[in-house]
């Protein structure tokens, strides 16, 4: 019964109707794949202002049988509340202010363009007038992307964890790798020599 209702009110989810501007991004393609996966969103077009990428979307799997529109299209679409920026970084800022001024949400991608003032400007908009859709998330501290190897390091320096591989099997996937790039490997003596490591009895 629980179950049942709470398919049923998803069911009655409204979509969020989105567009995307630009494929030029090299998230373009995976942020459309994922709206379009999404029960979430709607998407309502694609805007691609440079003519060969236009032209390269129709033989896309990704943009296959979404509406190919101008901006100015797109952006008076009706019900589009939200436009996912995906073009080049030099174009990102000026494009999303270009639909922040229209009344819509974004989701532009990273780098957001290549001036801090115009970034701050762009905020400054978005957090002005338009108040619809307003968020200030505080994040707490996350961890470095290298900060368990080097915890996983000291562990090892100070004896308080054991290796999980042997020096003899990293050599030997070291050896796999080499032989596999086509170097010239006949011992393990040539596997130090190449890793700059003095082997026993070499």
């Amino acid at each position: 019964m629980a179950a049942s209702f709470i398919a049923r009110a998803q069911a009655a989810k409204p979509r969020i109707r989105i567009g995307q501007i630009g494929s030029a991004h090299a998230h373009a393609g995976g942020k459309m794949d994922t709206m379009r996966a999404s029960a979430d969103f709607e998407v309502v077009g694609i805007v691609e202002p440079d003519e060969r990428r236009r032209a390269s979307l129709a033989t896309s799997k990704t943009y296959a049988g979404v509406p190919v529109m101008t901006e100015e299209q797109l952006l008076n679409a009706p019900g589009l509340q939200a436009v996912a920026v995906e073009t080049e970084v030099k174009a990102l800022v000026p494009t999303a202010a270009r639909c922040i001024a229209a009344g819509k949400h974004i989701h532009p991608d990273k780098p957001a363009g290549e001036s801090l003032p115009a970034l701050r400007r762009l905020l400054s908009a978005a957090h002005g007038e338009y108040k619809a859709g307003r968020q200030t998330l505080t994040f707490p501290k996350g961890r470095g992307r290298y900060d368990g190897d080097f915890e996983d390091l000291a562990k090892v320096i100070r004896g308080e964890k054991a290796l999980e591989f042997s020096p003899a099997h990293n050599l030997a996937v070291h050896e796999t790798i080499l032989r596999a790039s086509g170097l010239p490997v006949e011992s393990m003596c040539d596997v130090g020599r190449v890793l700059g490591i003095q082997m026993p009895n070499c």
